[in-house]
């Protein structure tokens, strides 16, 4: 039965909500004067002028205004999350993407969050009290979801008025616009609280409740199993992130450059199998566009049409003049994501080397990085593209390659395949280089394979080559060893007769018989070198090496940091990075 209408209100309109497929759910149902009530369906999904209604919503599902409109939209789409399914429908009647929820504010349900999955939403508040927690509220619900989430309180609403009265008082849509691109990404607080263990946890919503806080639990039957999609089969997969690894000018920039002609220009892969056709976005901070890059891939036949490059982000101050910085991945992963929304048919994203785009962030530390790279595998995830970054080797001794990486652990913990790029030990063809696997839970019995740079092409061996990371790594360990011992045989018959030696003397000696300074200063330590600062006749100071004996006193060169960092250094050699 139709509620009792006791103040003569007349239907002025009413509001389906629809499921997916656009199956009726229930209407709400707005009168004039103004007022509201909601109906269903007496039996879900029938038609109810046959049916008939029943005038509440008990076990009814509840979901969100125009949803089969909302799943249609692409990743990264911009969705206007109002209060009303009269400002919902003003929007969409200009071609913005807006929902609301039923029952208007503080009425949100958790289950409306998985919605917003990598998309920006810009939440449009009533201005009044209600409104503006109802927008921090749902804010603070999406944002693990969303892309980037914005509250945009809109400017010279009186009190209680909502967007449709704003765009009644002459504003247009395009200032709307303009205030979401300006607005700023709303963050949420994170409180720190005390559990019932007494331990401390955190919450998202500072003004949560220990009921409001619980954990979202996956039944695993309800979990569609999917099969891996490569870019390269077995070696490089889409959807997640892949690590190349290595010694600077081994060639792990030029390898990533070939990757990005094969699948632009369709090339079949050295293994005969055929790439993903697609477009490529390169973030590159050691090599020039101009001088290195645009060239090689010319030379590795690319098509450039297909190929774009983030260079720089573009700001404002807080007085709203714009400037530019290097791209930060540790705040700009929402920039990101936008060109990847606007270059839909990208297939790989190379980032080399990753480190460089940490900013400030110390990259030794785990949770930093954990806490940048999980956005980063959702959003390869996403978008279903391959994020190869690379990333050098750390001067560890250790001959297991997962631990010879730059930094934190956390960057091979989270890439589903590393792989090694080495010189293959006793070559017996000039730079000829190694594509390892050095991590590979997701492979099936990957092999090495063997490439060699010839001209500007990358060229591989057909044959794939019997040797492992841990192998290779282990090889370059046990050469160093001998050359370590032939140099502490050296230093000490240089400084056998007891005479104190300039430091500069020492490495220049050392250098005219190929002895490199980081291998001097380890037989350094092995044979207990004395080092010390003294002044000559002229007053110059100069730093000296002795040989200690047993009775001397002193410290080895590696006893004391301070005046380790104080010795004169080589200069860096300016190279290109291969």
């Amino acid at each position: 039965m139709q509620p009792e209408n006791k103040n003569k209100q007349r239907i002025v309109t009413s509001y389906r909500y629809e499921d997916e497929i656009g199956r009726l759910l229930y209407e709400v149902v707005r009168l004039e004067p103004k007022g509201f009530y909601q109906r269903a369906p007496n039996i879900p999904g029938a038609d109810p002028d046959k049916a008939g209604w029943k005038y509440n919503l008990d076990g009814v599902r509840k979901v969100l205004y125009k949803l089969p409109q909302l799943i249609q939209l692409p990743t990264c789409e911009r969705i206007y999350i109002v209060e009303g399914e009269k400002d919902a429908e003003r929007l969409w009647a200009e071609g913005l993407p807006a929902t609301t929820n039923p029952g208007g504010a503080g009425n949100w349900l958790d289950d409306f969050n998985e919605y917003f999955n990598s998309k920006e939403v810009i939440i449009l508040p009533d201005n009044d009290q209600q409104g503006i927690k109802h927008a921090e509220k749902v804010a603070s619900a999406v944002s693990p979801f969303a892309a980037c989430v914005k509250i945009v309180n809109l400017p010279g609403l009186s009190e209680k008025q909502d967007v449709s009265d704003w765009l009644d008082n002459g504003h247009s849509f395009g200032e709307l616009s303009i205030l979401a691109d300006d607005a700023p990404q709303f963050k949420p607080s994170l409180v720190t609280r005390t559990s019932s263990l007494g331990l401390p946890s955190t919450s998202h919503e500072s003004r949560a409740t220990s009921d409001e806080i619980y954990a979202k639990v996956i039944h695993l039957d309800t979990v569609k199993c999917q099969d891996i999609q490569w870019l390269w089969p077995n070696r490089i997969p889409l959807g997640m992130i892949t690590l190349i690894v290595g010694d600077p000018g081994t060639g792990k920039s030029f390898l990533t450059l070939y990757m990005a002609a094969r699948i632009t220009s369709a090339l079949p892969w050295p293994d005969g199998t055929d790439p993903p056709y697609g477009s490529c976005l390169i973030i590159s901070a050691e090599d020039s566009l101009e001088h290195v890059v645009c060239p090689r891939l010319v030379g590795l036949n690319a098509d450039l049409k297909k190929i774009i490059s983030i260079q720089e982000i573009n700001r404002k101050d807080k007085d709203g003049s714009e400037f530019s910085e290097m791209f930060n991945i540790t705040t700009d992963q929402a920039a990101l994501q936008r060109v990847l929304c606007e270059n839909p048919d990208t297939k790989l994203v190379i980032i080399d080397p990753i480190s460089a785009y940490f900013g400030n962030t110390d990259t030794h530390k785990d949770s930093n990085v954990r806490s940048v790279l999980a956005p980063l595998a959702k959003l390869a995830a996403d978008f279903n593209v391959a994020v190869v970054c690379v990333l050098h080797l750390n001067k560890s001794n250790s001959s297991k390659a997962v631990y010879r990486t730059m930094g934190s652990l956390a960057f091979p913990a989270a890439a589903r395949t590393v792989w090694l790029v080495n010189p293959e030990p006793g070559q017996q063809i000039i730079n000829r280089r190694l594509l390892i696997p050095a991590k590979h839970n997701i492979l099936k019995d990957p092999t090495t394979l063997a490439f060699w740079i010839d001209d500007g092409y990358v060229k591989f061996d057909g044959q794939p080559v019997n040797i492992t990371a841990d192998d290779v790594l282990s090889f370059k360990k046990q050469r160093e060893a001998p050359q370590k011992q032939q140099a502490a045989d050296w230093l000490a018959d240089l400084l056998a007769d007891g005479k104190p030696r300039k430091s500069a003397e020492i490495f220049d000696l050392a250098g005219e018989i190929g002895i490199s300074i980081r291998t001097l200063r380890k037989a350094s330590k092995e044979i207990g070198v004395k080092c010390y600062q003294d002044f000559e006749d002229d007053g110059n100071r100069f730093w000296y090496w002795k040989l200690q004996n047993d009775k001397e006193e002193g410290h080895s060169l590696f006893d004391n940091m301070l005046e380790f960092s104080k010795l004169p250094k080589l200069p860096k050699l300016e190279a290109a990075s291969i």
